[in-house]
């Protein structure tokens, strides 16, 4: 990519939604400048706005490591991208072959993904869960060039609102429009919730600031700066954790970092790096910030699935599984 396409999906990483005029303000060119090179990269499959469900929408979220039996990794994986509730799958070094991060509505609808799912899969030999306890930092605070952003992603920002029936509707149809077009208009906003544009703008901006629905700008990884990614599962002491996970969130070079409970660790870091090479060196960077010790750790092999969107062998991203139909 070219420095002034990394200037804008950075500049639309700070606001996905944000008006053209407004980023065109930022880059210092026009709107209709802005709108075209944006709409050059989404073609061209090289860019795009991703949308997904968030932690103050009273989810239950999880990471699934699982091993596979010989020979079967790449129809397994493939197998289950098709599930709307399964939102990443990664192929992995070490002892597991692939690692799910699992969304659902409710500890219910997390527990009937991995049991009859995953767990009766009968390609699959073994299953490892771990919930999601408190998000730090995810990909919606990445930057291109690596730069941290002036506050770590923390979820708990703002209280979740009251999730009745009428707030979970709202926000499914929201998230089904902005699963297919992060960028999509109030008017076809303001359609699917048959109201107003006005009111639209509202409903949104308020699923958005209070973090319910999280956009992110994604790219293609034959064009991204970091080609690798390194999985680590840590063990710190437990009073120490919220500490401990906003010194990791704070390193430019982390790209998710999240508490877990029932599991051998109790936080898990995605660190992002530019070779391999630069791997051990990042993870020594990071344990010098805290207490405790790396229980296990793997190097990302294969993105079969990233927050919905599905890649065929070269990482090219070719369908779409939207969580909002599950």
């Amino acid at each position: 990519m070219s420095e002034s396409d990394l200037d804008l999906i950075d500049a639309l990483l700070v606001a996905p939604r944000a008006p053209w005029a407004s980023v065109a303000r930022m880059l210092g060119t026009s709107a209709p400048t802005a709108r075209r090179r944006w709409s050059r990269l989404v073609e061209s499959d090289r860019a795009w706005v991703t949308s997904y469900v968030g932690h103050p929408a009273g989810i239950v979220s999880g990471y699934v490591e699982i091993r596979c039996q010989p020979g079967s990794v790449d129809a397994t994986a493939s197998e289950i991208s098709a599930h709307p509730r399964v939102l990443s799958i990664v192929g992995v070094t070490g002892d597991r072959d692939l690692v799910l991060s699992v969304v659902a509505e409710d500890m219910r609808g997390f527990r009937s993904v991995i049991q009859h799912e995953i767990g009766a899969h009968p390609k699959i030999v073994h299953a490892r869960t771990a919930l999601v306890s408190r998000l730090f930092r995810d990909g919606s605070s990445w930057r291109t060039r690596g730069s941290a952003p002036a506050k770590p992603f923390d979820v708990e920002r703002d209280a979740p609102p009251g999730r009745d029936a009428r707030e979970r509707a709202t926000l499914r149809t929201v998230l089904r429009v902005l699963e297919r077009d992060g960028r999509a208009t109030s008017s076809e906003l303001a359609a699917a919730l048959q109201t107003s544009e006005a009111q639209a703008r509202r409903t949104v901006g308020r699923l958005l600031r209070t973090g319910q629905i999280i956009q992110s700008v994604d790219v293609a990884r034959s064009v991204a700066h970091y080609a690798h990614a390194l999985l680590l599962w840590l063990v710190v002491p437990a009073a120490r954790i919220e500490e401990s996970a906003r010194l990791v969130s704070a390193l430019p070079f982390v790209r998710l970092c999240a508490a877990i409970a029932g599991g051998p660790s109790n936080l898990y870091v995605i660190v992002w790096a530019r070779s391999l090479s630069e791997a051990a060196d990042l993870e020594a960077q990071l344990m010098q910030r805290v207490e405790g010790r790396v229980a296990d750790r793997s190097i990302v092999l294969h993105h079969y699935k990233r927050f919905g969107h599905c890649f065929d062998d070269d990482e090219r991203r070719v369908a779409h599984v939207a969580w909002s139909a599950g």
